[in-house]
């Protein structure tokens, strides 16, 4: 029992230690949030098709097990690489939609 309490409490202690109620956790904002903004987007098109530039096809994703090397993203493009190198291809990722600022990696 003692190997699954101490690792416990530290986990908390680490997370919560100088913080007036633990902080602030963005909770569901991780992951969720960005699966909601690719339902909506995905959404918006269809019912907006005019927005889609002639001759664009686009594809709403949903990954999962990032934090296990990602997997899923790593998965579909073995699965599809032939065709992706063939098509001219962007990747637009949301990871977590929780703040204003915007970081963009290119």
């Amino acid at each position: 029992m003692t190997f699954a309490i101490v690792p416990a409490v530290i986990f908390a202690l680490f997370f919560t230690g100088g913080r007036k109620n633990g902080g602030t956790v963005p909770g569901a904002a991780d992951n969720l949030s960005a699966c909601a903004l690719s339902v909506s987007m995905c959404k918006f098109l269809v019912k907006n098709p005019s927005y889609i530039p002639p001759d664009t096809e686009i594809r709403f994703i949903s990954f999962g097990s990032e934090e296990a090397g990602l997997r899923g993203l790593r998965c579909y493009v073995e699965h599809h690489l032939k065709e992706l190198k063939q098509l001219d291809s962007r990747l637009l990722n949301f990871e977590t939609v929780a703040y204003p600022e915007i970081t963009i990696l290119t």
